[in-house]
């Protein structure tokens, strides 16, 4: 109990620390992946969504743009990671969260967030749909290990590189 709990420490998914990692603790690990690769994205989309209202030199908004969308695809592979190792529950709620994200960031990439025709009701709506799916998954996670809620993180602190596949963000070129 002692080893697997000291397992749950490490923080990236290639940490590995002892030789022989249980399946559990790699669970552990590409969910506190796909945590930080989300948390990462999101905040690349929301510098994004300030440098187009900001409307600044369209050289930064490329920057923010490549930025946004290399950050999608650390996500994407972060979510397949996540899903490979999970049952059906947690395979779910991760493709949602990721499908949400996407769905966030095509809408700033092709210059329609916000959206100022939704009442402001819809837009908490639509974000509480996303805390309210993260805290599920949350919830099946400690759900398959057996564990209580407040034994794993929930909090996010930084974001880990990998070689992640593209992902395809908005429609417009650029």
């Amino acid at each position: 109990m002692l080893q697997y709990k000291e397992q749950l420490q490490f923080d990236g998914p290639d940490d590995t620390g002892a030789q022989n990692i249980s399946p559990r603790a790699g669970i552990i690990r590409a969910y506190r992946h796909f945590r930080k690769a989300l948390y990462a994205w999101g905040c690349a989309t929301t510098s994004l969504s300030m440098t187009n209202l900001q409307a600044i030199e369209l050289s930064s908004i490329h920057v923010a743009r490549d930025e946004c969308a290399r950050k999608a695809s650390f996500a994407r592979s972060a979510t397949d990671q996540l899903c490979d190792l999970s049952d059906d529950t947690v395979r779910f709620l991760a493709d949602y969260i990721f499908d949400w994200h996407l769905s966030w960031a095509n809408d700033v990439f092709d210059l329609r967030y916000p959206d100022f025709n939704e009442s402001k009701e819809d837009r908490d709506l639509w974000i509480q749909a996303l805390n309210d799916a993260q805290i599920e998954l949350h919830v099946a996670i400690c759900d398959m290990m057996d564990l209580n809620p407040d034994e794993l993180k929930f909090s996010v602190d930084s974001e880990d590189e990998e070689h992640p596949p593209t992902v395809s963000i908005g429609t417009l070129p650029f």
